[in-house]
């Protein structure tokens, strides 16, 4: 069975293209600074606007006019910054009245992102990763407007793999692998044995000598004859289920001395007789099947429901007529 317990594969996965985006200009030491941000905060130069881009200019990060509401944003990146200089932070702007503000902090522990930071609405900030995601009933981000709350949930959210947490993806690495090897061998098994089925069913159609001598050493008449009895009623009952099929008989309900017969491929309705006007044909299909057991098929006769209800054919054909 499958497991389903949430556990931590990897910190964050959001934003997997600007995340690739950031590792590159890391690896390439292609990103640029800002002048009043310490020097693990990183953007990109396309962040900027066409004439800072060919000014080539040191962008300075500013706080949005909220009005009635403090954005504070740059003052908690340069907190987690200052406090964190083995992380790297990369920032995607936005811009406006000449100047530039967070649209998203990349969280890097060393070179595994554990987390964004988004811009959210009127002073709010929205923190991802999966960590945070698996502890919330509802939702997949805590969104804070107070910088003592943004800094806690940084604290406790934003770190590299633990090696517990590492430990539980090998744990379901395992699980995962172990179900998909029993699906296999499972399938794998059941194919063997259809093949073993096929072999031995094959060679007893044949009357294989050597097969029914092994049976019988091994005291197993008794299979012989349940698995003839079996084939037998298995192919006496795909035969009716074609003739039926194929509109080759007729329902008959009995009513008294009166027969009344329904052929649901041609007449669309049905027909009362009287026992004296039954074919030789019919007469002998419902002599046989009167007396069979309920739920019974005669081979070339038909099919007894019960007392009252049968299915005949058309056109009977019995062993002994021949």
């Amino acid at each position: 069975m499958r497991r389903t317990d949430k556990f931590v594969e990897k910190v964050f996965q959001r934003h997997n293209h600007v995340l690739q985006k950031a590792q590159t200009l890391f690896d390439k030491k292609k990103t640029i600074g800002f002048k009043n941000m310490p020097r693990n905060v990183h953007t990109s130069a396309e962040e900027l606007t066409s004439e800072d881009y060919d000014k080539k200019i040191t962008p300075t990060l500013s706080e949005r006019d909220l009005y009635s509401k403090s954005d504070y944003g740059c003052e908690f990146l340069l907190h987690v910054a200052q406090r964190n200089p083995s992380y790297k932070f990369y920032i995607t702007l936005s811009s406006g009245r000449g100047a530039y503000y967070i649209a998203t902090i990349f969280v890097f522990d060393v070179d595994e992102a554990v987390g964004s930071m988004e811009y959210y609405s009127a002073g709010a900030y929205s923190f991802h990763n999966n960590r945070i995601s698996n502890d919330l009933m509802r939702g997949k981000a805590k969104k804070t407007t107070k910088l003592a709350a943004a800094k806690k949930i940084f604290t406790s959210y934003f770190y590299g793999l633990t090696l517990k947490e590492r430990m539980q993806k090998v744990q379901n690495t395992v699980h995962e692998n172990l179900y998909e090897n029993k699906w296999s061998t499972d399938n794998q098994h059941s194919s063997v044995m259809s093949d073993l089925q096929r072999f031995v069913e094959k060679e007893f159609t044949a009357q294989d000598s050597a097969l029914l001598q092994y049976l019988e050493t091994a005291g197993q008449k008794e299979l012989l004859a349940r698995y003839v009895a079996t084939k037998e009623n298995r192919e006496l009952t795909a035969r009716l289920d074609k003739n039926i099929k194929g509109g080759k008989g007729l329902y008959v309900l009995v009513q008294g001395d009166t027969y009344c017969t329904w052929d649901a491929e041609g007449a669309a309705t049905p027909q009362r007789i009287k026992r004296a006007e039954l074919s030789p044909d019919m007469r002998t299909a419902l002599g046989l099947l009167k007396v069979a057991d309920k739920g019974t098929v005669v081979d070339g006769a038909g099919y007894k429901v019960n007392d009252r209800s049968f299915f005949i054919m058309k056109e009977v054909h019995l062993e002994f007529d021949e």
